[in-house]
């Protein structure tokens, strides 16, 4: 050890340093790194329930709920609302619900925020191919290590078009691939229904359930088969297995529909009755999970055939009123009003509802004549365009969409169809039946 004597300190002016001074820049030391720990233990702690959120909405997505990741994206983004991640999610969602408008625009609301054009692209992609955009169709089925999302959308791009055996080939690339056994036997079963083969839709659909007990979208499928089949007792039978998790007020509605079938009216009311506590937009994003259109207030709809049945119409009459609130271009809900207003003597406000329904029947008609013009032109787009909007106004969605993809076969990127496209599958920009055909876009 070498030890400086007190002559060389003073030539070297090397001063004492005292105790003091070395326990204060240790004492600032420890503060300073105390303050850093500080600083990265609460970024960590800032960002633990966004990861929480964004983990917590992708899981739901991967199990098909996509209502259920919509829910943890609404909260998350109440803390973090320029999160680029949770916005793609609920992009994600929409797609998973075929919500293509609502998907696009998140996507847009992402490349504001600053995500990457890059990032963002295969999700748009997913969102024209679903809308039946076959220039998009055609650059994501290019695209290399396609994800289920991918392939999913791909196989709606072609349910669109109709083009069944382009979505089989798909399929049969998911299965090479090892891709979900479910997810392909659930989609061989889609095509068929769309089809409808559903004695055989039915049959795959059975495969899909037996396969994975949880799989809500097969076991409902399933059930909607037997009910177009009108074999009401197996319809029942199916929608009578779930009756917990998010779509048992699904399953119970569809259930009691099929117990009203079967003369069973009593029994349908207690079934339908807890449903009736659940908001129509709610559920109508549950039946969209499971690959069904509703543009309606199912619930009150089925309930008032029920009350109508045992009888009771002013019940009825309420629940029709809640229905025709919800949407007023409900053809049946507005046949069934009319008869149980007349049988409570209320003659007038029937007579009121009868007139809006005989235009819904005039309408209804010229989708029938437009029908034979086009058996002599198939190829009429702007006749096809002009089908398609009067079926929807007369709350004909499936007939719509059918003519919709007539439309896009001829004309990919007609602008008129893809616009009604969007409002159909997205429940968007809902307009009132009093509005002529003529004044839509």
């Amino acid at each position: 050890m070498v030890v400086i004597s007190e002559e060389c300190r003073k030539i070297m002016a090397i001063p004492d340093t005292p105790k003091k001074v070395i326990k204060s820049r240790r004492n600032r030391s420890t503060w300073l790194i105390a303050i850093l720990v500080l600083l990265l233990v609460g970024g960590w702690w800032f960002e633990v329930p966004r990861l929480w959120y964004c983990s917590f909405a992708d899981r739901a997505l991967r199990e098909y709920h996509a209502h259920e990741a919509l829910i943890w994206i609404e909260r998350g983004q109440r803390y973090y609302p320029n999160d680029i991640p949770l916005h793609v999610l609920a992009a994600r969602s929409n797609l998973q619900l075929n919500r293509n408008v609502s998907a696009i625009e998140w996507l847009d609301r992402a490349k504001d925020k600053g995500a990457s054009l890059e990032e963002l692209e295969p999700y748009r992609l997913m969102a024209e191919t679903q809308r039946g955009n076959q220039a998009a169709l055609a650059k994501l089925l290019g695209m290399a290590n396609a994800s289920l999302e991918a392939y999913e959308a791909l196989i709606r791009g072609y349910e669109v078009g109709n083009q069944w055996s382009k979505a089989n080939l798909v399929l049969d690339q998911m299965e090479q691939s090892g891709v979900s056994p479910t997810v392909v036997l659930y989609h061989r079963g889609r095509i068929r229904e769309i089809s409808e083969d559903f004695e055989e839709a039915a049959r795959f659909y059975s495969e899909a359930f037996k396969k994975d007990p949880i799989s809500s979208r097969a076991a409902f499928r399933e059930g909607m088969c037997y009910y177009h089949l009108r074999d009401f007792d197996s319809s029942e039978v199916m929608f009578g297995k779930i009756q917990i998790g998010p779509y048992k007020e699904v399953f119970a509605i569809e259930r009691a529909n099929c117990l009203w079938e079967k003369n069973a009216f009593d029994q349908a009311a207690r079934v339908i009755a807890p449903t009736l506590e659940i908001s129509p937009s709610n559920l109508q994003t549950l039946y969209l999970q499971l690959d069904e259109f509703i543009d309606s207030d199912r619930a009150s709809l089925v309930a008032a055939r029920i009350e109508d049945a045992r009888g009771n119409s002013q019940l009825a009459v309420s629940l029709l009123e809640k229905v025709l609130a919800f949407n007023n271009r409900e053809f049946d809900a507005r046949g069934l009003l009319i008869k149980n207003l007349r049988a409570l003597g209320r003659t007038r406000e029937a007579d009121e509802v009868t007139a809006i329904q005989t235009q819904m029947v005039a309408y209804r008609q010229r989708c029938r004549q437009l029908r034979l013009e086009l058996d002599s032109n198939p190829r009429d787009s702007a006749k096809l365009c002009e089908l398609a909007e009067l079926y929807w106004y007369a709350e004909s969605d499936a007939e719509a969409m059918l003519a919709i993809s007539e439309i896009l076969e001829l004309e990919p990127n007609c602008e008129r169809a893809l616009l009604l496209q969007g409002k159909i599958l997205s429940n968007q920009a809902k307009r009132p039946f009093s509005h002529s055909p003529a004044t839509s876009p």
